[in-house]
């Protein structure tokens, strides 16, 4: 499972915001975005920077309407994810669609939130984002049983009208095909 480190409530602003507006911004662009008056720009700048060593954010060299040389920054796969996970009030389909280009697996998530709707999508997000990690670590076959493991309590509120969407979307998916068919029966037989 996947913990994310400690973020802050200016950074969680500064976050938000760039999940929210994919284009690059330079650190005095997000301040105004944010509302942050210009005497806390210091603040602001420390935000960005604990973001980007968190690598919630990234930067890139761009250059300023005067021809400066400046930083540009954008959200990470981790940033849009926490963003998703913790923004309550966050555009979830702004948020995919500003993201699936540069990351493929929002345009998966951009399907998945289409066919379950909002409510469904939001229950089930936090343990893709977790099996999305266990991946990486673990492959495919060993982060799949764990999630499935992980899910087992909270799968047993789901409906059964729940449980077929989501079920429905993993089918789809062809890298999960083979794999979820399996689980689909046990789960189940389980539920039943």
């Amino acid at each position: 499972m996947s913990k994310h480190k400690e973020v802050g409530s200016l950074e969680k602003k500064v976050l938000y915001y760039l999940a929210e507006n994919c284009d690059h911004f330079h650190k005095q662009k997000i301040q105004k975005g944010i509302g942050y008056p210009s005497e806390q720009y210091g603040s602001v700048l420390k935000a960005v920077n604990s973001l980007e060593r968190k690598q919630f954010i990234k930067s890139e060299m761009g250059e300023s309407e005067k021809g400066r040389v400046i930083k540009l920054y954008s959200c990470t796969e981790k940033g849009v994810s926490y963003t998703i996970a913790h923004n309550p009030e966050a555009d979830i389909p702004l948020i995919l669609d500003n993201y699936e280009k540069e990351y493929s697996i929002f345009g998966h998530f951009r399907y998945q939130y289409e066919i379950w709707g909002h409510d469904l999508f939001i229950k089930f997000y936090n343990y893709i984002g977790q099996y999305q990690a266990l991946g990486k670590e673990y492959g495919f076959e060993k982060s799949t049983a764990l999630m499935l493991t992980a899910i087992y309590p909270d799968v047993k509120t789901f409906t059964k009208a729940e449980r077929q969407k989501i079920f429905d979307v993993i089918r789809d998916h062809s890298a999960y095909n083979q794999f979820f068919q399996k689980f689909k029966k046990i789960i189940d037989e389980i539920l039943e």
